[in-house]
C-alpha cells in the first residue's frame, strides 16, 4: 500500500480542518486565487497536498494546522452580521462578540435582520455537516408574521413553495400565537437556500416582521441572552461528530 498516497488530501477540506474557513468558504477562496501550494497559487479546490510536506499560504500567511477545536453557540442579535471581523464592511461583525483567542467562522448565515442561534467554529468538518444539504440538518424558527393568515397558506408552507423555479423541501409549520395583529409560527426546514424563510413567507403574501432561530438539530438556544454566547458542552460537541447522512 503507498502510504504517500494516503497522505494526501484535498486541499479544500484541510483548509477548513486547520480552521482558515469553513469547507465551503474553503472553495471559494481557493478558486478566487488567494491560496498557494509551496509557492505556487492553486486555484483548484481537490488539488491534493501532503500535509507532512507541503507550505500553505492564505492571503500570502502560512496557514498551520489548528489541532485545538473550538465551539461555540452565540444568541446573534439583529443588526450584526454572520461573518468574520474584516469581511463585514460598516457593519458589526458576529465574531466581534466572541473571545479574540480564538480564530472562528460562522456555520452558515443569519441575515442582518435576523436574529437568534448560530454555531461558530474552527472545525471544518462539523460545518460541513451542519451546512451541507445532503445531511439535512432541521433548523428550527420562530417568525412573527403579519398580514392574513388563513389554513390555505400554511398548507402551502407547508408542502413547499416555488422559489425562483424550484419548490422548496416539505416544512412543519405550526401556529404558536397571536400578537395583536401578527401571529407567531414554528417553522422547521432542512434547507438552507438564501433567505428562505423570508421568501417562503413572501410567497403566500405574509411580512416577516422577525425572525428568530430557536434550534439547529439537537443544539437548543434556550434562554441565553441575546448577544450572549456559549461553549458547547461535551455531549453537544459528540452529536455534531455523529451527524450522518440520512437514510435513502
Amino acid at each position: 500500500m503507498n502510504t504517500k498516497i494516503e497522505q494526501k488530501v484535498a486541499l479544500s477540506k484541510w483548509l477548513a480542518r486547520a480552521g482558515a474557513a469553513s469547507r465551503r468558504e474553503s472553495t471559494k477562496i481557493i478558486t478566487a486565487g488567494l491560496v498557494a501550494v509551496n509557492g505556487k497559487i492553486i486555484k483548484a479546490p481537490f488539488f491534493r497536498i501532503d500535509e507532512s510536506l507541503d507550505v500553505i499560504e492564505y492571503h500570502g500567511k502560512i496557514v498551520r494546522a489548528n489541532t485545538t477545536k473550538h465551539y461555540y453557540l452565540i444568541n446573534k442579535p439583529i443588526g450584526v452580521v454572520s461573518s468574520t471581523t474584516g469581511e463585514q464592511g460598516s457593519h458589526q461583525a458576529v465574531t466581534d462578540l466572541l473571545p479574540k483567542s480564538d480564530r472562528l467562522y460562522p456555520v452558515g448565515r443569519l441575515d442582518r435582520a435576523s436574529e437568534g442561534l448560530l454555531i461558530l467554529t474552527n472545525d471544518g468538518d462539523v460545518a460541513y455537516r451542519l451546512t451541507h444539504p445532503k445531511f439535512q440538518v432541521e433548523k428550527t424558527y420562530h417568525v412573527l408574521v403579519s398580514g392574513e393568515l388563513n389554513p390555505h397558506k400554511i398548507i402551502r408552507l407547508t408542502a413547499g413553495v416555488m422559489l425562483k423555479g424550484i419548490k422548496t423541501n416539505p416544512a412543519t409549520v405550526k401556529i404558536l400565537e397571536k400578537q395583536g395583529n401578527a401571529t407567531w409560527l414554528e417553522i422547521i426546514i432542512s434547507q438552507g437556500r438564501f433567505h428562505q424563510i423570508r421568501r417562503m413567507c413572501s410567497a403566500v403574501f405574509l411580512q416577516v416582521e422577525r425572525l428568530v432561530r430557536t434550534k439547529e438539530g439537537e443544539l437548543e438556544l434556550g434562554d441565553l441572552p441575546v448577544g450572549k454566547w456559549r461553549k458547547l458542552s461535551p455531549s453537544e460537541v459528540d452529536h455534531l461528530k455523529q451527524i450522518m447522512l440520512p437514510e435513502p
